[in-house]
């Protein structure tokens, strides 16, 4: 049976989470969710996206290739999250580089980040 791919999450990903956490907290509290449970629907979420991300480590060459703007540049959605990366064979590592979600423009906003 094959080993199961790492999944590491760049920098940008990481930071990718917190914008996601502080977008759902808000969006909570705009329909009136107390603070606290505000908090714990927004942590929820967000360890809900990060378990999906974990999925690429079982079968790691799924998705969209998007050769067009990296050599190896892939993107998969799970729910409403959408998830940039690609794969390092022999490192057997999934890098996840960037996160969207919801009905963010994320092919737009991949490439601005791959240019900056």
């Amino acid at each position: 049976m094959p080993k199961n791919f790492e999944v590491l999450f760049s920098s940008d990903a990481e930071q990718d989470f917190e914008l996601i956490f502080e977008f759902l907290f808000e969006s909570y509290l705009v329909f009136d969710q107390d603070v606290d449970v505000a908090l714990h629907k927004a942590e929820q979420k967000t360890q809900a996206i990060r378990l999906d991300a974990e999925k690429l480590a079982k079968f790691p060459y799924r998705g969209t290739l998007n050769e067009d703007l990296l050599p190896g540049l892939r993107n998969i959605t799970f729910g409403r999250a959408i998830f940039w990366f690609d794969i390092l064979k022999d490192e057997q590592q999934v890098r996840i580089l960037a996160i969207f979600f919801g009905g963010q423009d994320h092919q737009d906003k991949m490439l601005r980040k791959l240019l900056s």
